[in-house]
């Protein structure tokens, strides 16, 4: 006898569930975006319209992002492809979607609390998201889940645009007859093309201050000189220097024997090809 009341009261679930599943639309709220993401950087933090990181390879990556709202119960989330193929969908934490939710909490939320959830597809093409919504019910000491609603969204997620290469600084324009030193302004200029325009600054003021000190005597001998630029100049990050690097060390081999006013002036004309 039992049975059959269970049976019965499980029918009676069911219509239920049925005509939950045709009034409770606004119970579930869905909202889709496309959006790019950013990966592969090491340790990153948004300061206002910025994203600060201590380095990586970043990549950008074509994501879609799903956010459900529902009042009451929980959900199963599935995602398929435009030819109705299982796709990867991920969910994330709400309070921080770059990271995956990937251990659910032991205590879950009474099902009778309303709840929100994020998930994520990260790959471009066409796709539709289901959203099945149940609610757990006991009879005679069964517990048993009902069908409340449904919703399929659809979603477009576009590919995503690839950072080109960082170019590679070309041979640069020959120096011309009467620029002094080979040209070396001309040479600096294209090699400190890895620069960004406020190491450009620093380094140039730092050739000059350097340059200066030697002309007023404030530094003794060409050592100390050198000395001076370098505790002067900007920090060198990601290899973003080495080019610059190079060309000295390599033109500097070919400087022996340089007098006082032409170390000066040598100095003076790599600032003016840091500027």
């Amino acid at each position: 006898m039992r049975n059959v009341s269970t049976l019965i009261a499980l029918a009676a679930c069911t219509l239920a569930g049925c005509f939950l599943s045709s009034t409770c639309l606004a119970q579930v709220t869905v909202e889709a975006k496309a959006k790019t993401a950013i990966k592969g950087l090491e340790n990153p933090q948004l300061s206002g319209d910025a994203v600060l990181f201590d380095g990586g390879k970043p990549t950008y990556v074509p994501v879609g992002i799903i956010d459900i709202s529902y009042q009451y119960g929980y959900i199963e989330v599935k995602a398929t492809d435009a030819n109705r193929k299982p796709v990867e969908i991920r969910k994330v934490v709400k309070e921080d979607p770059s990271k995956p939710e990937t251990d659910p909490p032991e205590e879950k939320r009474p099902e009778n609390q309303p709840a929100q959830e994020r998930w994520l597809i990260m790959q471009s093409g066409e796709f539709w998201v289901n959203i099945r919504q149940y609610k757990s019910v006991n009879i005679d000491g069964v517990d048993m889940r009902i069908f409340a609603d449904e919703h399929e969204q659809y979603i477009k997620v576009g590919d995503a645009p690839q950072p080109g290469p960082d170019p590679e600084p070309g041979p640069g324009p020959g120096p011309k007859p009467d620029d002094p030193f080979d040209g070396i302004a001309g040479r600096v200029s294209n090699a400190a093309r890895t620069l960004g325009d406020l190491k450009r600054s620093q380094a140039a003021r730092a050739f000059e201050a350097g340059a200066t000190a030697y002309e007023k005597y404030q530094v003794r001998n060409p050592t100390d000189a050198w000395n001076y630029i370098q505790r002067n100049m900007p920090p060198c990050s990601n290899g973003d220097c080495v080019p610059l690097q190079n060309l000295l060390n390599a033109d500097a081999r070919n400087r022996t024997g340089m007098g006082r006013q032409e170390i000066i002036q040598y100095y003076r004309e790599i600032a003016k090809g840091l500027k």
